[in-house]
């Protein structure tokens, strides 16, 4: 029994620390896209400006360190573009996986094949025991509380994407706005306008499209909602206050199950194009 148990627990452990590698991975692909984007478009403008507008009264050395900049940029975000995915550092998880790295790396489409084979083997390993009433109302509240750190960490990413956004939109604004109301500036960093414009507008496009806000938002309150399930139904309180255990276990699952189809049909409205227009024409 205690072998059983501890082999539970190894499952947990190996699980957490999946979720977490797959958060670094998106993460760094995130990161990776922008970095590029920034270069490149920095570049782009740094070069349209420099052959169309004579630059006259800016030093060389101050023109070369404007583009190294750019390119330092590009280059980094190509790197991390170019090994996607992240390192497994705990070895008995590593040696267990059943995909293959790519010089050491796993890319975030792998690990989440790793993480339903592990949770696919605690399913199993709970179905082939005998499993009494409290074995499944443990095993249920797991999962439950699993789900509610996963949602927590969406939330978390897609509310840091979302003031990254939104500090590019206020920032760039601000500048643009100070930069417009010197004819100076102008006429001698015209390239560096026209770079914060067009960032401006990419993050508003991406904000607009991607909706993170409202994606953080979804998936905080599922959380708080799976969050207070748990709670009431290790309190025993609302509707798990009477009843047979094998039905507040039952009902338990149901809700959690309730919780998982609502947070997904949010996701899929996110995904599908604003409607508001042909909406307002019928």
């Amino acid at each position: 029994m205690e072998n059983e148990k501890k082999s539970t627990i190894e499952l947990n452990n190996e699980i957490i620390l999946i979720e977490n590698y797959i958060d670094s991975a998106k993460r760094k692909s995130l990161y990776g896209t922008l970095l590029i984007t920034l270069g490149a478009l920095g570049a782009l403008a740094f070069a349209v400006d420099y052959f169309a507008i004579k630059w006259d009264g800016i030093a060389p050395f101050f023109k070369f360190v404007i583009l190294a900049s750019f390119a330092v940029v590009l280059f980094w975000g190509s790197a991390l573009r170019a090994n996607p995915g992240v390192k497994i550092h705990e070895p008995q998880v590593a040696n267990s996986m059943v995909t293959t790295a790519k010089d050491g790396y796993r890319t975030v489409r792998q690990l989440e094949i790793e993480l339903r084979r592990v949770r696919d083997e605690k399913k199993k390993k709970a179905s082939t025991k005998e499993t009494n009433v409290q074995e499944r109302r443990k095993s249920y509240r797991e999962d439950a509380a699993f789900y509610v750190e996963e949602l927590r960490r969406e939330s978390a990413f897609y509310r840091r994407v979302s003031n990254l956004v939104q500090a590019v939109v206020i920032v760039g604004s601000l500048v643009g706005s100070f930069a417009a109301a010197s004819s100076f500036f102008v006429r001698e960093y015209s390239w560096f306008v026209a770079a914060n414009s067009l960032a401006i507008g990419i993050a508003s496009g991406f904000a607009g499209y991607w909706k993170y806000k409202e994606r953080s938002f979804y998936a905080q309150q599922t959380a708080d909602l799976v969050e207070h399930e748990i709670e009431s139904f290790d309190l025993e309180v609302g509707r798990y206050e009477s009843g047979e255990e094998d039905s507040k276990v039952l009902t338990f699952s149901k809700e959690i199950i309730r919780l998982r189809q609502d947070q997904k049909m949010r996701e899929q409205n996110l995904d599908q194009p604003s409607s508001g227009g042909e909406e307002s024409k019928k």
